[in-house]
């Protein structure tokens, strides 16, 4: 009398255990999958809810400034101006009175005052090299105005002559690079600073580096006014923004935009 199985009794196990193993084996990866969309689910939502808080973080930052702005130039209007221009009018009337010769060489002098301060208001607004030559002279001016001072040396490079930008990318590259050199001088005590500016695959490359102290790890996840500023006008001419401690010290700010801007 036989007491093994037949060789169909014995599949019949087999396949039950096999189709279990596939069933766990299925419902393992649906559930992973579905785990897994709502992790990514979950990281997308909360990229969108930073992206959000930093734009609006840039957008309060930008009226800040922009209110900031408006009051240094309505003190300086104030100071270098209507005072000079109080002197002219009370000259004037020493003129009425019949105090000529004085009278007359005083207003001259507040006179010439006054346009020499209005100059100086208006170059800060918009420096006259940036509009009327273009952005690379009003670097080269800049770098110019601080070696002069002898207390940091500033070295600007660009061997491309053809590169063209909007008034929108001069203006606000030039606004960045004046923050880059105070916060460097500021902040980095930096004495050097080396300004790259070429093109690459189509793309305009900025790059900024000093010898400076570099990024503490205060500043970078505690971003001053500066810093804000700087990305702000990043995101105005839709560049990218780069931005890490320099080999073997300092700091490294590399720029990348498209070539041709929109006003």
């Amino acid at each position: 009398m036989e007491t093994g199985l037949s060789p169909s009794e014995n599949i019949i196990p087999l396949l039950t255990i096999g189709l279990l193993v596939v069933l766990i084996f299925a419902l393992t990866t649906i559930m992973l999958f579905f785990i897994s969309r709502k992790k990514i689910a979950h990281q997308k939502i909360v990229n969108q809810n930073l992206q959000l808080k930093h734009q609006s973080s840039l957008i309060q930052h930008n009226l800040l400034v922009q209110e900031n702005e408006r009051k240094r130039i309505a003190q300086n209007l104030h100071d270098e101006l209507g005072s000079k221009l109080n002197l002219v009018v009370m000259n004037l009337h020493k003129m009425r009175d019949g105090n000529w010769q004085d009278a007359f060489t005083q207003v001259l002098n507040h006179t010439n005052e006054a346009i020499v301060s209005s100059r100086k208001i208006s170059h800060e607004l918009m420096p006259p090299v940036l509009e009327k030559i273009g952005l690379i002279e009003a670097l080269e001016e800049l770098a110019y105005q601080y070696n002069q001072s002898q207390q940091i040396q500033i070295r600007l490079l660009c061997d491309d002559a053809n590169l063209d930008f909007s008034q929108t990318q001069r203006l606000n590259l030039y606004r960045i690079c004046q923050e880059l050199i105070n916060n460097s001088i500021k902040h980095g005590k930096a004495k050097m600073i080396l300004i790259d500016i070429f093109k690459e695959d189509e793309q305009i490359i900025f790059d900024y580096k000093d010898n400076g102290i570099g990024l503490q790890s205060s500043s970078t996840s505690n971003k001053g006014m500066g810093t804000m500023n700087i990305e702000n006008r990043v995101d105005i001419i839709k560049g990218q923004l780069t931005v890490s401690n320099n080999d073997p010290q300092g700091v490294h700010y590399m720029i990348k935009l498209a070539q041709h801007g929109t006003d």
